[in-house]
């Protein structure tokens, strides 16, 4: 039965582009490669050893004689973001603490094996081993962040976005018209000491786009420190009444196209998406607060995506399980495939995401 549902319009984040149509040159094609790139990496790739390899592409380094291939390190070429540009990066990896335990007293190491096996031991416990690097990479040294914002008593929640570099933190805030324009934005240490406070009054551009958001300049080493390791938090300042929230790396911030967020009469939420236009192929982040009470394991959800046009309802569901309640924002994690029409809906604002507990 289900017992608590929460809401969301999804908001597409990104503008559209236009302008008038003119000649192309003609683009520089040939077959011959000029003598001063041949054998210079291409920044999509990655070098190790004096190869080359592809991003996302995976390997075994070879250190050579006297140690050969090492098995138990898993190397990957990841894509990292720089300057608007995707460039390759190596992360390794030492796996050998995460094989499971022989049962029996006299395991032995295969040839091309990381962890040791039982004598006539058929399945390879290699293979069960996951390693994601281009996760790690961005929960890890991620410049992007994200916050659930709610207080006692108050009804209303807000979302945030925040991203950091050289020194400036940009922030931006979603939330629903009867949380009224906030009054007071305020960044907090894990102490609640304040670190900084801003006045928060309507601009031009944010009186068009009811879009809050600004920058944190100049911020200091020690805050930026506060920031990186997860210690800071933010609170808004609204007519009913002050919600705050922990200002945290998740995994897909970097890539992430549209937001939503989520409200309920038992918690909060944001949703982090991203679509891959040639598929059709969704991945959605959904980070909650509430609904479930924390060490609660293997909680059966379903997330609906909903659009309503010319009197047709169309909608895409997907069952998941949260394997268990932590004391912080929640994470699940969904990969779907929309339609042309979900997808119009998704790109015009117009598609609504519900979180249920079964």
């Amino acid at each position: 039965m289900q017992s608590i549902i929460v809401l969301v319009l999804v908001y597409f984040l990104t503008g559209a582009v236009s302008g008038n149509g003119r000649r192309r040159k003609e683009l520089p094609i040939s077959d011959v490669i000029p003598a001063e790139q041949d054998g210079k990496p291409k920044a999509s790739e990655c070098r190790f050893g004096g190869e080359s390899y592809e991003l996302e592409q995976t390997w075994h380094p070879d250190l050579g004689p006297p140690f050969g291939v090492m098995y138990c390190v898993h190397c990957e070429c990841v894509p990292i973001h720089k300057k608007r540009r995707i460039v390759g990066r190596v992360r390794c990896k030492n796996i050998k603490t995460e094989c499971p335990k022989p049962t029996c007293s006299d395991p032995v190491l295969l040839p091309g094996r990381c962890c040791k096996v039982c004598p006539g031991q058929d399945d390879n416990p290699d293979l069960t081993i996951t390693v994601d690097l281009e996760r790690e990479e961005q929960e890890k040294n991620g410049r992007h962040y994200a916050a659930v914002l709610t207080g006692p008593g108050v009804p209303r929640a807000a979302t945030g976005r925040f991203y950091f570099r050289k020194k400036t933190l940009q922030y931006s805030f979603l939330f629903g018209e009867e949380l009224g324009w906030p009054t007071g934005l305020t960044f907090l240490d894990n102490t609640n000491n304040i670190l900084e406070e801003f006045a928060l009054s309507k601009t031009a551009l944010q009186n068009r786009t009811e879009k809050l958001c600004g920058a944190w300049a100049r911020l200091p080493r020690r805050y930026r420190r506060t920031l990186r390791s997860e210690d800071m938090a933010v609170s808004l300042t609204t007519k009913l009444g002050t919600i705050s929230g922990k200002v945290l790396k998740y995994y897909g911030l970097n890539s992430e196209l549209f937001s939503g967020l989520l409200e309920g009469y038992s918690g909060a939420g944001t949703a982090i998406g991203s679509v891959s236009p040639g598929t059709g192929s969704i991945h959605a982040n959904i980070l909650f607060k509430g609904i479930v009470k924390e060490g609660e394991k293997n909680i059966p959800f379903i997330i609906k995506f909903q659009m309503s046009h010319g009197g047709e309802t169309r909608s895409v569901e997907e069952a998941v399980v949260l394997e268990s309640v932590g004391p912080d924002l929640n994470s699940i994690e969904i990969r779907t495939v929309f339609d042309n029409p979900e997808l119009e809906a998704l790109g015009q604002g117009e598609l609504t995401l519900s979180l249920a507990q079964l």
